[in-house]
């Protein structure tokens, strides 16, 4: 039991006095090495299944330390930094058959915008992680920017819509 830095105390003769404070020791626990091993796999598969920007919400609302990291899309080898539908034609025939023409324009990381079937950017999108360097808003506009910076040393500005 813990107690408080100083508490007063009444003695018989009603009298008070600080009662002295007890150092706070850190309990040991004996687990075995097999149970403590499951554990910590236990915990490792789920921080690797784990939406990253949840765990990163998770990490804000409880102050804890650690990377911000984010999910950054991949066309043919080359970031993604932001995508527009060009095209959302979807109707129904006569016949009662859908048809659909939906092309997205994705924004490269080199300048290159290319148009896409919806469906095969969705398909061909690959996911990369990043760690989350700064935010910055435009309060003018509203917007939102992240500075992420990829495993493999390349940094990009992303509007916040365009990750995970």
């Amino acid at each position: 039991m813990v107690k408080e830095p100083i508490e007063e105390v009444k003695k018989e003769e009603g009298t008070k006095t600080p009662e002295p404070v007890l150092p706070l020791k850190e309990e040991t626990i004996v687990v075995k090495k097999s149970a403590l091993n499951k554990i910590l796999e236990k915990l490792d598969m789920l921080e690797e299944v784990a939406d990253k920007s949840r765990l990163g919400f998770w990490q804000d609302k409880h102050k804890q330390p650690g990377l911000k990291i984010v999910l950054l899309s991949t066309y043919e080898g080359k970031t993604v930094l932001g995508w527009e539908k060009v095209i959302d034609e979807v109707f129904q025939d006569m016949g009662g058959i859908w048809h659909e023409k939906q092309i997205v324009r994705l924004h490269l990381e080199d300048g290159k915008d290319v148009d896409v079937n919806y469906i095969d950017s969705v398909r061909k999108i690959q996911k990369i992680e990043a760690e989350v360097l700064s935010t910055s808003k435009d309060e003018v506009i509203g917007s939102e920017s992240l500075k992420v910076k990829t495993k493999d040393g390349r940094e990009y500005t992303v509007d916040v819509r365009f990750v995970n």
